[in-house]
């Protein structure tokens, strides 16, 4: 299966200028804005063009996840430098992952949407605590490097460290809500990725809605504010989970277009899975499909709750987890990571296993109630 990953344009040319990250212990925030428990607080902060810009961030006691979504209005394109302590040393720094094989978030990339940054993600990445954090910023584009701006910043915080329902809304395209034949494979399917869920101890809490959108789904830089209009028309919550007969990338049944999502009713804020592509015929859909249908639908969304494969198929890059064995070649993958929910490999079936620190990622996740 297949998620969005921008290439670092500009970002590894962005850390040879000399240029210092303006937080290294000391308060130079270009603004501090307010982490609130169970709500998103907004504001906007003036990066300039001669060093990243530093938003401190107030964290509430008690916080234990938190994302960071952050764009520009003037065409540039942002990342996460770096994530500190209010003692000024790192949590996270791009820098150390700059040319490493193992991937944690793609935040650190130079992106021209949303940048979404989630933390921590993993178990080893330490807890949040109440002070006042310093979120390193940079805008950018591929022409002058730097540029000087004023970006948009959105924080949604949780506190709750029992929450373990994941909110999703499942929106039916091509008319599937009125298909005899297909509906109800598509349902056993949702109940299916349900269970596998709740074995990892999330439950899903799923609504459904209708999509005014026809095959092929759309990528994200394709479809304009389509799926942004699909969230906000349809009252949706949580994930938006996309189902349609095809995605418009071919071979490919289900594609996330950020890791991790951002919360909210955005361009690019939602997952998409084509049935079509999923069962490998013309349909309709039989029964023996619904459990492939429920991994596809589970791996996106697991994308989009943080987990990147364990291994892309260039067999050079991986996830930043302990517990994801490493390996070469497509044989030694496939028999090392085949029963993987997350090894997304082509014409390879999905399996429905986690490891513990996957499972760890998802009950991270900001968007959990």
């Amino acid at each position: 299966m297949s998620r969005a990953r921008l290439l670092p344009l500009v970002a590894a040319a962005l850390f040879a200028t000399g240029c210092e990250p303006a937080h290294r212990g000391t308060a130079l925030f270009s603004r501090v804005l307010p982490a609130d428990c169970g709500a998103v607080s907004e504001g906007e902060a003036w990066i300039s063009n001669t060093q990243i810009g530093t938003v401190g961030i107030a964290m509430p006691e008690g916080a234990v996840s938190i994302q960071a979504r952050v764009w520009t209005d003037d065409g540039g394109e942002t990342l996460i430098s770096a994530f500190r302590r209010p003692d000024g040393s790192a949590a996270f720094d791009s820098q150390s992952w700059i040319g490493d094989p193992d991937q944690l978030t793609m935040a650190w990339l130079a992106s021209p949407k949303d940048t979404v940054f989630d933390w921590p993600i993993r178990a080893v990445d330490g807890t949040l605590f109440g002070g006042v954090w310093g979120l390193e910023i940079a805008s950018t584009n591929a022409v002058s490097g730097f540029i000087g701006t004023n970006v948009h910043v959105a924080l949604t915080t949780r506190c709750s460290s029992t929450a373990s329902t994941l909110p999703v809304t499942v929106a039916l395209a091509d008319g599937l809500a009125d298909d005899p034949d297909n509906y109800p494979v598509i349902e056993d399917a949702i109940v299916d990725w349900g269970q596998l869920y709740a074995s990892w101890g999330i439950a899903l809490a799923v609504s459904e809605v209708t999509a005014d959108m026809d095959s092929p789904l759309p990528l994200s830089d394709a479809a304009g504010d389509a799926y942004a209009q699909v969230y906000g028309e349809s009252g949706a919550v949580g994930v938006l989970l996309v189902l349609g007969d095809t995605v418009d990338e071919p071979g490919v049944g289900g594609v996330d277009f950020s890791v991790p999502g951002a919360l909210g009713p955005l361009p690019d804020a939602a997952c998409i899975v084509g049935w079509r592509d999923v069962s490998g015929h013309d349909g309709p859909l039989l029964p023996s499909d619904r459990r492939s249908l429920a991994a596809v639908m589970a791996h996106e969304v697991g994308h989009y709750m943080g987990l990147e494969h364990p291994v892309e198929d260039t067999f050079d890059q991986f996830d930043a987890l302990d517990d994801t064995p490493r390996c070469d070649s497509a044989d030694g993958c496939l028999s090392a990571l085949g029963s993987n929910l997350m090894y997304g490999q082509p014409e390879t079936p999905l399996g429905e296993d986690l490891t513990p620190e996957q499972i760890a990622v998802l009950h991270n996740w900001p968007g959990l109630e």
